[in-house]
């Protein structure tokens, strides 16, 4: 094959008798031989079509997320909060909010305790039975 002036860097191909034949084209090895607005157009529309997908998908992830916490509230929203173990055996109260609080009144039982407590509420049982004539015996 014989030497073609000039040719560096381009490619060349072989003619029907077998004579050199350079080709009006380059091995491109770097970016700043291409085409760049032709790049350029392909690459903002691949970027922006990859961003709308994402922010998209981010969106719907979002309002999901949203519609979630929008229904747990409202569920919330329909039950009293709950109060600490230290109220166990307490009566609850509610306040004009709707918040759950213990008094810290207890019922008593079916009698009065020998030493009256400011703590406990007397059942009817207790004050029938305390204002019952009973037989002393």
């Amino acid at each position: 094959m014989s030497k073609v002036a000039g040719t560096a860097g381009t490619l060349l191909t072989g003619d029907a008798t077998g004579n050199a034949v350079r080709i009006d084209k380059k091995i491109v090895t770097t970016l700043t031989n291409l085409d760049t607005d032709v790049l350029t157009t392909k690459a903002v529309s691949a970027v922006t079509s990859a961003i709308d997908t994402k922010a998209t998908n981010a969106g719907t992830a979002a309002s999901t997320a949203q519609t979630a916490a929008n229904t747990a509230q409202t569920t919330a929203n329909g039950k009293m909060a709950k109060v600490a173990a230290s109220a166990s055996a307490q009566i609850i109260v509610a306040s004009a909010t709707g918040d759950a609080s213990a008094s810290g009144k207890k019922i008593g039982g079916a009698t009065l305790a020998a030493t009256p407590s400011v703590s406990t509420l007397a059942t009817e049982a207790a004050v029938a039975a305390a204002l019952t004539w009973q037989t002393l015996g």
